[in-house]
């Protein structure tokens, strides 16, 4: 679950807005997919954005300044423009949220949500500036300066507070995974994700963009109200959790699956909501599990038999999976 959905990320990055056509006209919902890994040390965070960020994936976001994340505008009226602008079409890597000043988060959850985020200027700019790309776009008019930046967000950190509002709303724009690690994950490998194959990806689907109808989109709430009510979870969770579902759609129309298979993520996303921990091998195994239908046959490469018993006995004591019978299991 974990490596599709920062594939579903990566890839997602060069989508245009998804299109809602309503009898109003059209509405407009983000494409891109966040995500937030919550995790000790030693899970692989670190490793991972490295590794995208190698691949030309993503750019890492390491210094936190006005410039980096607003631009600027010098005494002629010329506009710098954000270093953030370096992972347009691209993905904005974060190692770490909890070290981001705090001054800089706002701006950054901006970004993260609406795409956009503004600045006031200490001079009126005397006649309106403009400088774009394909994937971004810098602008300023009179006292304010205005910066409009399309990408995705792959986020770490080590600690995350929700009782704090900025924290609470970064798990807002994201599908959340918490892990922590054990032994055996040291051994097996820890979060592994295939990326050599996303540039290729991303040129074919570049510019993608989905459309559907209000009608499709009011059937896609009803059923996650059904699923937040059956789980007792908060309602003011449905609208972040619709638009998820959606996005993952969007990602399998674009690669042509059944976008209906969206759904099979829809656990995984409630799970994030509430803070379940997983290691990276639980995680593994529990994504094996085909819903809360039985299966008995669970193959990892590399995975004996006793860990993998072990494993999902884990999982058994921590109420997620249950054993139907000997060796058949299903998720709770």
């Amino acid at each position: 679950m974990l490596r599709d959905i920062i594939r579903f990320s990566l890839i997602s990055s060069v989508f245009k807005r998804i299109e809602i056509h309503t009898s109003d006209g059209i509405e407009y919902r983000r494409s891109q997919i966040n995500v937030l890994i919550k995790a000790p040390f030693g899970v692989g965070k670190s490793n991972l954005l490295d590794r995208i960020e190698r691949a030309g994936l993503g750019y890492r976001m390491m210094r936190w300044t006005e410039k980096a994340l607003y631009g600027t505008i010098n005494t002629r009226g010329e506009i710098i423009p954000p270093t953030v602008i370096q992972a347009a079409g691209s993905t904005v890597l974060i190692d770490e949220f909890q070290a981001v000043p705090e001054v800089f988060k706002k701006p950054l959850l901006a970004l993260m949500e609406e795409q956009v985020v503004d600045r006031e200027l200490l001079t009126r700019v005397p006649t309106p500036v403009e400088f774009e790309s394909k994937y971004w776009k810098v602008w300023a008019n009179e006292g304010y300066m205005k910066t409009w930046i399309q990408a995705s967000y792959i986020v770490c950190t080590s600690k995350l507070f929700l009782n704090i509002h900025t924290e609470r709303m970064l798990a807002s724009r994201c599908i959340v995974f918490h892990l922590d690690v054990d032994y055996e994950d040291m051994l097996y490998g820890t979060i592994k994700v295939k990326i050599n194959d996303i540039p290729e990806i991303k040129a074919e689907l570049d510019e993608y963009q989905g459309v559907y109808t209000e009608a499709e989109e009011k059937k896609l709430l009803e059923q996650v109200i059904a699923e937040l009510r059956a789980r007792n979870i908060a309602p003011n969770y449905a609208y972040r959790v619709k638009d998820d579902i959606l996005r993952i759609m969007n990602i399998l129309s674009a690669l042509g699956e059944d976008r209906d298979k969206a759904w099979k993520y829809l656990d995984i996303i409630l799970h994030g909501i509430r803070c379940t921990e997983f290691t990276p091998l639980e995680l593994e195994i529990y994504s094996r599990l085909n819903g809360r239908t039985p299966i008995s046959k669970i193959k990892i490469e590399g995975l004996s038999d006793s860990l993998k018993a072990e494993i999902l006995a884990r999982l058994i004591d921590k109420g997620l999976v249950r054993e139907i019978k000997r060796g058949v299991y299903a998720r709770m």
